[in-house]
């Protein structure tokens, strides 16, 4: 072998091991990224099950093939906490099944609906439960094609009615519409290749989803308060772009942090908050959703979802002036069925009790009923 030839042989080594190199930095950005857009996956799994609606892909006779969490526990009274494989075998489950017999024609009727109009059709459903409470659901639905299926299959988003339709208070127009949660993770190669771009891309979708959302949406950095991203019916409400400015200033009008700030509870919890307050520079209610999620350079960031319920408001304001001038004593006992929560004038002005005097069913019958024994006979329980 003369000299030039172990020349050539040596660079060619030489390129070679530098290539290796290359090849092994490449790899493992590549797996960084991977692992990147694994937790982001799961990020978006957790918010969609944990959303306050519930979210479901039905084919069109009406066989539950994707639901989420919060779907679940409208239907069958689970906790958010049911095992995963739990919730696999209810997803290929008639979802007439739960649905009360004489709503089975409104059910299919709607399905039938949603796929001939192509357009987003409503209905309410009365459904029992493995308790065998009943229970009021409005579903909105929008049939579309389905490439994971390969057919044409119907999303709905289920809201639970039971206390709207119980109370008779008129039901609110506008739910929000939530599109399917969506994301196909390509082969190992694939992500491997596009890890980055595809982080982008899915962040993107997500942002894009949360601009459909037709209730008010922002992101806030904990420390600074921030607005750090508002949605596109935030934007339009408060009548302008607000990313960059201070939640409190935006919100509330206020140079300082608000005093009801859930900041404290959410940062030190991985579950959502739910609340209700009254904006009074909006002049809404509202039925807000707070919760801690992970933003960019994986930073825990403040997310708030508001559901507007003025009108719901209006009407339980409107139903308790009927309740209070009504010439029957009427009381209203909280969920536990023991505790009373509200008593009419007309209940006190007949039997001379204030909700002070009777607080509970307990303390009630003693006052009724002052011997024992009578008090037994009528009520064994007491």
């Amino acid at each position: 072998m003369n000299t030039e030839e172990q020349l050539d042989i040596n660079v060619l080594i030489e390129n070679l091991t530098i290539y290796e190199a290359e090849l092994e930095m490449q790899n493992e950005e590549l797996r960084e990224a991977n692992e990147r857009i694994v937790k982001l996956n799961d990020q978006y799994s957790d918010l969609y099950n944990n959303a306050p609606v519930g979210y479901l892909v039905f084919d069109k006779k009406g066989i539950i093939k994707k639901i989420n969490a919060t779907g679940l526990v409208i239907l069958k009274g689970l906790n958010h906490s049911e095992d995963a494989s739990y919730r696999i075998r209810e997803g290929y489950k008639p979802f007439i099944v739960f649905v009360d017999y004489d709503y089975h024609g409104t059910f299919i009727n709607h399905l039938t609906s949603a796929v001939l109009s192509k357009k987003k059709e409503s209905c309410e459903l009365k459904l029992l439960k493995n308790d065998g409470q009943e229970n009021y659901v409005i579903l909105e639905s929008l049939a579309y094609y389905d490439d994971d299926f390969e057919e044409e299959m119907i999303k709905t988003v289920m809201i639970d009615n039971t206390r709207e339709r119980l109370q008779g208070n008129l039901l609110r127009k506008q739910y929000q519409e939530l599109s399917e949660l969506k994301e196909e993770l390509e082969s190992t190669n694939e992500v491997l290749n596009e890890g980055n771009d595809k982080l982008s891309e899915e962040r993107q979708q997500f942002l894009s989803i949360l601009d459909s959302i037709p209730e008010l949406i922002y992101v806030s950095d904990f420390e600074t308060n921030e607005i750090l991203f508002a949605n596109q019916k935030t934007k339009e409400t408060v009548g302008r772009d607000i990313t960059g400015e201070k939640c409190y200033e935006v919100s509330q009008n206020k140079d300082a942090i608000c005093e009801f700030c859930t900041n404290n509870v959410i940062r030190e919890n991985e579950n959502p908050y739910f609340w209700e307050y009254y904006n009074p520079i909006l002049q809404r209610h509202y039925y807000v959703m707070d919760r801690k999620i992970t933003w960019q350079d994986q930073k825990d960031v403040r997310f708030e979802l508001a559901v507007d319920i003025t009108q719901q408001k209006h009407s339980e304001k409107a139903l308790k002036a009927i309740v209070d001038k009504s010439p029957m004593a009427i009381v209203i006992f909280q969920e536990d069925g023991k505790t009373i929560d509200y008593m009419n004038p007309i209940f006190t002005e007949l039997l001379g009790y204030t909700k002070e005097d009777i607080p509970t069913i307990e303390e009630w019958y003693p006052k009724v009923y002052p011997d024992e024994a009578s008090r037994l006979i009528r009520n064994p329980r007491i």
